[in-house]
Formats: structure tokens, sequence, C-alpha cells
């Protein structure tokens, strides 16, 4: 019996043609392959390349990938990078390689690439209402029983319109309500008293499931690491408030608590370090996806 093909291999199968920017013309008037002239291992001076043409260092990208999947194995963090960046299959599958929990996306059209890709655990960080995007999760999540998926909640009309959309719909979608870093952050309730709320929304119905709390803390007005860190304490201590209190769904077998960009990552470590026992594990969910190749410039000047 033939094995199952894989799309992340099967890309070297594809034709070089006008969808490549930056590859050799001739390799297309060939009619070789990507892998094909991967394979030729032409030189990026002398081979035909055109401009721009991106490229990557291999070692620095190895190095980076076992970097920070090392640092969240250390400090018992599971690891969701942030996959919009590169929209790389290769690269989601060296970094689950590297140990990651999953991938994380922004938007619908992201998800569906990776699950077009084998991906089978998906953060979405953002308040899902796209109607036909819902039902396209829902129908997934029934199909395949070994695929997860979780977005934020951050309105109690977001929980409406989702819960609407998913009437009918042949499975539930697990939620974290997103506690906003603060009035200029562009998403996120903006209150503990806020999230209570959504919190008490998402109970309310039948279709979304409360699994966790989220947050992305790089929106923290005026960073610094005292802010960043009072940010996170805010967000945990929602968390264990929300356990005891029995908000989170009672079919659980874990709780999820996420953050995570990539300027702030070690202060994700600091305070996940500090969460005191919960009614359930918890999956500690660090988000940070610009580690892979990333602005060194940038982040020196942030952190």
């Amino acid at each position: 019996m033939a094995s199952a093909s894989d799309p992340v291999k099967d890309l070297a199968d594809e034709p070089v043609d006008h969808r490549f920017k930056g590859l050799p013309p001739d390799a297309q008037a060939d009619g070789l392959t990507v892998g094909q002239l991967a394979a030729q291992r032409r030189g990026l001076h002398t081979g035909g390349f055109t401009t721009p043409v991106l490229t990557l260092d291999a070692d620095a990208l190895e190095h980076n990938l076992a970097a920070l999947g090392t640092y969240a194995a250390r400090h018992d963090l599971a690891f969701a990078p942030h996959g919009k960046t590169c929209m790389s299959p290769q690269l989601f599958r060296r970094q689950l390689d590297h140990g990651a929990w999953g991938i994380t996306a922004a938007v619908p059209h992201q998800a569906r690439v990776y699950r077009a890709f084998g991906i089978r655990r998906i953060f979405l960080a953002n308040e899902l209402v796209d109607a036909a995007a819902l039902r396209w999760v829902a129908g997934e999540l029934a199909a395949d029983p070994a695929f997860r998926f979780v977005c934020y909640v951050d309105s109690v009309r977001g929980v409406r319109l989702m819960d609407r959309a998913l009437q009918g719909a042949p499975a539930r979608i697990d939620v974290v309500v997103e506690l906003g870093a603060g009035e200029g952050a562009r998403t996120g309730a903006r209150t503990d008293e806020d999230c209570r709320a959504v919190a008490d929304a998402v109970a309310a119905t039948t279709t979304l499931r409360l699994v966790g709390m989220g947050g992305y803390e790089a929106e923290v007005p005026e960073a610094d690491p005292a802010r960043v860190h009072a940010y996170l304490r805010r967000l945990t201590a929602l968390a264990v408030e929300f356990d005891k209190a029995g908000r989170f769904a009672a079919d659980l077998d874990e709780i999820v608590v996420s953050a995570g960009g990539s300027a702030w990552f070690d202060a994700v470590a600091d305070v996940f370090a500090e969460l005191p026992e919960l009614s359930r594990p918890v999956l500690k969910l660090l988000r940070s996806g610009a580690y892979v190749s990333h602005d060194h410039g940038w982040y020196t000047r942030l952190t």
C-alpha cells in the first residue's frame, strides 16, 4: 500500500515557474522542479538568480530554531511560534521538529494554509467572528479528532456573533479570553471586569468552550520590564481567579495560559513560572515567532 503524500516534501516537486520570484529563468525553460534546482547548488551570484531574491543563512537558521526550542523546554513552556511572517511550511515543519506544540496564526486564511500542510495544533491570536471561517474550523475539528484549535475572545458582542455563526455546527470551538495590554492595544478586553463578562458570555453558549486566558505583552504602553511583568501578572491572576470560580469548562484536560511576542519572551517565562497549581494541568503557551529570521537591530533597541 502506497504511503500518504507529504505536502511539505511535495513542494520540492513543484515546477519552477512564474510563481517563484528570483529563481533563474532558465530553470523554468529547462522544466526543472524546485528540488532539482536546489540539488544543483548553483552559486547565488553566478547561477542565474534575479533580484530581489531572499536568502537565509542555514547555520543561523538552525541555531535560532534550536535556541528557542531549548529555551522553551528549559522553562517548561509549550511553544506555538507565530507563522504569519514567513508563511513557510518548510520552516513550520522544522519548528515542530524542534519541539513546537503548534503554530500561531493571525487570520483565518493562514490557518487554512497550516491545515493544508498538516498542522494539527493552531492558536489563532485573534477573535474570530467571520461566519464562514468559523464553520470551516468546526468542520475541520469534526473531521479530525486529532486537530486542536484555540482562538481569542475579547468582547461580549464577539461571543454572540460567534455563537450565532456556529448554531448547528458539528463541533464546539475552544477559546481563551484575551486581556488587552492597554487602551492603545489593537485587541483584548480592557479591564478585569470586561474579562469576567466575556467569560460569562462564553459560558452561556453551547458552541464555545472557555479553556484559558491569553494576551500579547508587546503592546503594553511605554513598555519596560516592570510594566510588562505587571501586565503578565494580571493575566495569570485572572487565570487563577477564573479557575477558582469555575469559569473554565468542566470537561478540560488542561487550562491554557498564553502570551509571548519575540521582545519579552523572558518576561513570560518569569511570570508563568510563578503560576500556582490549578485544578488541572496548565499549558503555558509561548507564541514568539520572529526568532527564526528576526530584525536583530530592532529587538536590540527594544529590549
